[in-house]
């Protein structure tokens, strides 16, 4: 393993003190977003940064959206002057590839990439009219839906079973899923790994009164089940293989596979994608064009995100490597996006059924020539 590599590990082996002060900082975080939180259906926190800009997504938040949507009413439909802006994790490839190699710039797009830190305050920024487009899992937007944000699934940027599973302490004696009863598990709340921890609870005959579910990001999950504070996370990659790296004590008890294909939308704001349709198509053949590449290209694209994002390489490569990255949107992926949104309001994570189907858009995809 490289030094990139143990450096990313060591940070991840944080003391109990270190793991008091990240969730210190997050209670302060959460408590700044809730001052500009227009819905009150979000529980994540964003990022600090932007790629282009050093503004939190609340500035963002504060300082675009309806003021910045007036200044585009005379722009016309396929206007290079009209700013698209792009809400993306640092977990995502194709953006941060795009840039880099050009693709929105060859597409005659003015592309501004919004960093987050995950799904539910892209929601929240939708609603602000703050971003036009968003990368983010399929939990978040039931949610928006349910809550009659204004968006629409263009496409999809990842989907995979193997990306996302269980975690658990090598000492905790969790041999079947069943052990988990009385076991403390993590998870991050209102994300699209939820509904999966309860699937993995299901499995094991439990149900979530049988464990002590603790509400933590990826990030913070690894610190704590590293730090023996919790036994058992339900994570994503890049966390998945830097936490269960050797020497750390924690191992994958299992991934999504045979429980949830995991199918993260591509979204766009209804009222953008009804205004600019030819910009919305250039926009997702210049993202086709970087799935392309990052899937022939695995070493170069994962050194592309890491250097946008600063995480570790190596987790880079290991998200790209179990994702599939084209944005076509065949009936399998539907059919997943469907069973998706039927699962979160039976384990009552959305308060209403949504019809998924009418808030699917493909015509982009064919307009931009994806299959």
């Amino acid at each position: 393993m490289g030094e990139a590599i143990m450096l990313q590990l060591s940070k991840v082996r944080a003391s109990k003190v270190k793991l008091e002060e990240i969730r210190m900082k997050r209670k302060v975080i959460n408590i700044l977003l809730v001052i500009v939180v227009v819905t009150g259906i979000l529980t994540g926190c964003a990022s600090k940064e932007t790629v282009n800009e050093n503004k939190t997504a609340g500035e963002i938040v504060k300082e675009t959206g309806n003021e910045a949507e007036e200044e585009r009413e005379d722009k016309t439909q396929d206007s290079e002057s009209v700013k698209i802006r792009f809400a993306v994790q640092p977990g995502d490839i194709q953006p941060f590839v795009a840039e880099k190699l050009g693709y929105f710039e060859d597409a005659g797009l003015d592309v501004e990439l919004i960093q987050f830190s995950y799904g539910p305050p892209i929601i929240e920024a939708f609603t602000s009219k703050a971003v036009d487009f968003g990368l983010l899992g399929d939990l978040p937007v039931y949610s928006g839906i349910a809550n009659n944000v204004d968006l629409k699934i263009i496409g999809t940027y990842s989907s995979s079973s193997i990306s996302k599973g269980l975690l658990v302490r090598d000492d905790a004696n969790i041999k079947e899923l069943s052990d988990l009863k009385g076991k403390k598990v993590a998870v991050p709340f209102g994300s699209n790994s939820q509904p999966l921890l309860y699937l993995f609870l299901e499995k094991g005959g439990l149900t979530e009164e049988d464990v002590e579910i603790i509400n933590l990001s990826f990030t913070d999950s690894v610190t704590s089940i590293i730090a023996g504070d919790i036994q058992a996370a339900v994570v994503g990659e890049p966390q998945l293989s830097l936490a269960s790296a050797e020497g750390n004590g924690v191992s994958i008890f299992s991934d999504a596979t045979g429980l949830k294909l995991f199918v993260n939308p591509i979204i766009g704001r209804g009222e953008f994608t009804d205004k600019y349709p030819e910009l919305t198509s250039k926009f997702l053949g210049a993202l086709e064009k970087a799935a392309e590449y990052a899937t022939e290209n695995v070493d170069e694209a994962a050194t592309i995100a890491s250097d946008a994002t600063e995480i570790d390489e190596y987790a880079v490569k290991a998200n790209l490597t179990k994702n599939e990255l084209y944005l076509a949107l065949p009936q399998e992926k539907i059919d997943a996006l469907v069973t998706g949104a039927e699962q979160a309001y039976e384990f009552e994570l959305i308060k209403e059924k949504i019809d998924i189907l009418s808030y699917i858009d493909t015509s982009y995809l064919e307009a931009a020539g994806v299959q």
